[in-house]
């Protein structure tokens, strides 16, 4: 039996679907479903807050060194997709269900012409217990292929092991911790389906991570808002100096690239909060994935069943990952040891 408060969640969710089936903004749905998150939970705003003040100090001791980032931003786009048709959606779909032990056949696919979201080829939209869509879209700019499948059908299964329990504080979740469930399914896959370029690839992400990472620790440690952060002259330091250099060594003017890139993609959030949040609380997950990538499946399983905002997420890594600072130092290796699958 669903509250009241789930079941005006869950039509609010089947909204988002219609719209975005149609080619329309579903942001009225999403702020809707936003304010009754609120009603669920409470105090989700400060919740929020207490969250991007520990993902602070969960990645300020992660660093990376110039040829790891060269290695990561010379991988060739064209070799990491595949055509995707409904057979690479049901081999994907098997692969997670014989992973988190999840029945995904209310899972729906479908394509739409329209980019309703940028920079994003695909997602997924939850809806109800398990009749959950995954969306992919024409992006210039992406990349469509299986292990895309195999990622938004994690979220999939992170949504349906979830709301299974018929926990109302389960369906407001640590963004971090959702994105670590579909990085450990793809990252899990592509170790066993993949190859060492895919395996690449598939960390592109971290170049924009670390690349924001760096700029909130130059902020912080020097008092510096980022509306006041400026690309031109506080790139010299130590902090962007293995980002710049793995650039110049392909050749390029690594501190004019990393320059632009900060004013046209970092700038604009205008506040450190706001950057946090949009970029590095989903992107994380890519970093917990990797440490968590030969965990058995039933620890992936728990931490679905306990994800709740009203947890602090540095409570949720440390309990999940007690040598998480440890492992956190030696970030590098690991994600070497995925990609060469040693």
């Amino acid at each position: 039996m669903h509250s009241i408060l789930r079941k005006k969640y869950y039509e609010l969710e089947t909204q988002c679907v219609i719209a975005t089936k149609n080619g329309n903004s579903s942001q009225e749905f999403d702020e809707a479903l936003h304010r009754t998150g609120e009603e669920i939970v409470g105090d989700v705003h400060n919740k929020l807050l207490n969250s991007v003040t520990a993902l602070v100090d969960l990645v300020s001791p992660l660093y990376f060194s110039s040829e790891f980032l060269k290695r990561l931003s010379s991988t060739d786009p064209s070799s990491l997709g595949n055509p995707i048709s409904e057979r690479e959606f049901n081999v994907a779909r098997d692969f997670v269900e014989n992973c988190l032990k999840v029945n995904l056949n209310k899972v729906e696919w479908l394509h739409i012409e329209n980019q309703i979201r940028k920079s994003s080829e695909g997602f997924c939209i939850s809806n109800r217990d398990d009749e959950h869509f995954i969306f992919t879209q024409d992006d210039p700019f992406g990349v469509t292929s299986t292990d895309l499948f195999v990622h938004e059908l994690g979220h999939a299964a992170d949504f349906s092991i979830s709301r299974a329990c018929n926990d109302d504080s389960l369906l407001i979740r640590h963004i971090s911790l959702c994105e670590t469930i579909a990085y450990y399914c793809q990252y899990r896959y592509l170790s066993e389906s993949g190859n060492p370029v895919k395996r690449q690839g598939s960390l592109g992400t971290l170049l924009f991570l670390y690349l924001c990472i760096s700029t909130v620790r130059y902020c912080l440690n020097n008092d510096v808002s980022l509306n006041d952060f400026d690309p031109e002259v506080d790139i010299d330091g130590s902090d962007f100096y293995e980002i710049i250099d793995s650039y110049n060594k392909r050749g390029m003017n690594g501190r004019e690239y990393i320059s632009g890139i900060l004013n046209e993609s970092v700038k604009p959030y205008g506040e450190l909060t706001y950057l946090i949040f949009r970029e590095i609380a989903p992107k994380f997950g890519l970093i917990l994935a990797i440490l968590f990538l030969d965990s058995e499946p039933e620890h992936m399983i728990e931490l679905i069943n306990t994800n709740t905002i009203n947890t602090d997420l540095d409570t949720f890594v440390h309990a999940f990952i007690p040598d998480y600072f440890n492992k956190i130092n030696s970030f590098e290796s690991y994600a070497l040891k995925y990609i060469d699958n040693a």
